[in-house]
């Protein structure tokens, strides 16, 4: 929004100084603003550059993480699986009453493997 105002401003000094008494200034005040423009959206690129590899690199720690969790989790159920010599759809019907697995007791089961 201010790089467009800064550009309309632009035109507006370049149209008043069309005029016969002011010809000659705009070479004077147009380069400079339109130096200034160019700089500013060149720090505009580089910040939107730099905002969006933080963002990149966020996703990817996040989804490296949830990886991780869920790589502990598989070992943590098998581990399970092994000890009490059961199969996963034994397990899983252990942690509930009927074929489905809401999702507080889905909750409270992965709670219990964290211990």
């Amino acid at each position: 929004a201010l790089l467009e105002k800064a550009a309309q401003r632009a035109k507006k000094i370049e149209e008043d100084c069309r005029e016969e008494e002011l010809r000659g200034y705009e070479l004077h005040f147009l380069g400079r603003m339109q130096q200034r423009q160019s700089r500013a959206e060149g720090w505009a690129q580089k910040v939107i550059g730099v905002a969006e590899a933080a963002k990149e690199r966020a996703v990817r720690k996040a989804y490296a993480e949830i990886d991780s969790k869920r790589s502990e989790l598989v070992a943590a159920i098998r581990n399970k699986m092994g000890e009490e010599s059961k199969t996963g759809e034994q397990i899983f019907k252990g942690f509930t009453d009927s074929d489905k697995l809401c999702k507080d007791k889905f909750l409270k089961m992965l709670k219990d493997f964290e211990q």
